[in-house]
């Protein structure tokens, strides 16, 4: 009888035991998840805390993560909602859109900002995320494979800004260590941009690849791998870019607009008015961060009709104006007078070769720029590979294009040239003509009335 009371005994034991074991388990399993909302004590920290952390490699981020060992810049007026990988979670909504920056000290010593545009403000977040397919479309090179022959790096090559910086792993993960800058380290280290301020849209970005015909031709042979020579011209697909002429000021257009608008009268009076005829100025006041202003309100006070108000405030962007409720307490851009003039329309360019002596003899070539509407500028170049500096000439002459349309030469379209590190400096997509269709390059036109 003694002997079964112990067997009793020992069984009920080892269930609780088993028990207790799958409840402590299970909390553990639901802290990997929450343990972030933890984190949020960083966020409302006031004071300039500096955090070291990593920027992790992650492709299934759609765009740079900013976590607390990042600083806000500035915003971009824009939110998003972020979706989390499962569909149990609840998606965090209004999350802004800014410019981030975050520290790396090299092996060196010496220390530099990264800067990155497009990210989204998630303070309470240990480290932060990087997508490497963001980088590569803004010209970054990322070598993230770690059984290739090459180093593992994150490499800028450019005039202004060289930058490299080795990749560390943990497991299997790959990341580098930063760290928070303060506002000294903003005014003192060199700054590294990294992601375009162009809006991203990770949904629309087209990585160039193999078409269907090569696909099932390397398929059907059983072929591992393909190397592809970067001197051979690939064929791009790309939009219309012509439909739209360059036309920056139209007089006979805009005197058009100014006889059809609708004045509205307005009362003058004959003598001095009573203090409480006196109505209050016009002005924009709100009680908002954004402004209300609607076209009746823009019409009154500018003396133009409600349509014309209409089209001014669908035409205005208003990129240099910021409005706040004071007292300020938020980070505007104010480096956006050093931006270079935009030059609204399109444009293309083409190095001429006219083979024949003239007031330059030193400089055989001459790059060329013009349009559809046959305007033409040409900057005298000594090589083929000066075509950035006569880029440069141009957009400091002119201002900056919407798009500029070349043909597939070699120092305007491949990769790491200095000419494609000017466009993407300014803000200039880049148009490639299809090979063998030299008709689609309205430069040629003009180079031929030349």
């Amino acid at each position: 009888m003694y002997v079964y009371l112990q067997i009793v005994l020992f069984v009920l034991f080892c269930c609780n035991k088993r028990r207790m074991v799958v409840n402590i388990s299970g909390i553990r399993v639901k802290k990997l998840y929450p343990a972030r909302n933890i984190n949020k004590v960083f966020a409302s920290n006031k004071k300039n805390s500096v955090f070291d952390g990593r920027v992790e490699l992650d492709s299934h981020a759609d765009t740079f993560v900013a976590g607390r060992n990042c600083i806000l810049m500035n915003y971009t007026e824009r939110v998003c909602d972020v979706m989390p990988y499962a569909s149990d979670y609840e998606p965090k909504e209004a999350v802004p859109i800014v410019q981030a920056a975050t520290g790396f000290t090299a092996a060196n010593g010496k220390r530099y900002i990264l800067v990155f545009n497009e990210a989204l403000w998630l303070p309470e977040l240990k480290d932060s995320l990087m997508n490497p397919n963001q980088l590569r479309h803004f010209g970054i090179e990322v070598q993230d494979n770690p059984y290739h022959v090459d180093p593992m790096i994150i490499q800028k090559e450019d005039e202004d800004e060289e930058f490299v910086a080795c990749l560390k792993t943990s497991g299997t993960n790959i990341y580098i260590d930063t760290w928070t800058p303060t506002d000294a380290d903003l005014e003192q280290h060199k700054k590294i941009v990294l992601t375009s301020s162009i809006p991203w849209q990770p949904h629309e970005v087209q990585f160039p690849g193999l078409s269907n015909t090569e696909i099932t031709e390397i398929e059907e042979r059983n072929i591992s791998s393909l190397a592809i020579s970067s001197d051979m011209e690939e064929e791009h697909v790309y939009g219309d870019s012509y439909n739209q002429p360059l036309r920056i000021f139209d007089i006979r257009s805009f005197n058009a607009r100014i006889m059809k608008s609708e004045v509205i009268s307005t009362k003058i009076s004959t003598g001095p008015l009573r203090e409480d005829e006196i109505m209050p100025p016009r002005i924009f006041l709100s009680s908002k961060r954004h402004s209300n202003t609607s076209p009746e309100d823009l019409s009154e006070v500018w003396n133009i009709s409600v349509d014309q108000a209409r089209m001014t405030l669908e035409a205005t962007t208003q990129n240099h104006v910021r409005s706040a409720i004071m007292p300020l307490s938020r980070r505007y851009r104010m480096d956006r007078i050093f931006a270079p003039k935009r030059l609204f329309g399109d444009m293309s360019s083409d190095t001429m070769d006219p083979r024949c002596h003239g007031l330059h003899e030193e400089h055989r070539y001459c790059q060329v720029f013009g349009n559809k509407e046959m305007f033409c500028e040409a900057y005298p170049i000594l090589k083929k590979s000066d075509c950035s500096n006569a880029l440069k000439r141009f957009i400091s002459d002119y201002g900056a294009p919407d798009t500029m349309t070349t043909d597939g030469s070699r120092e305007q379209t491949c990769k790491g040239t200095k000419f494609q590190a000017v466009l993407r400096k300014n803000n200039i997509r880049g148009v490639v003509t299809q090979p063998g269709r030299p008709n689609d390059n309205p430069c040629e036109t003009v180079i031929r009335e030349l």
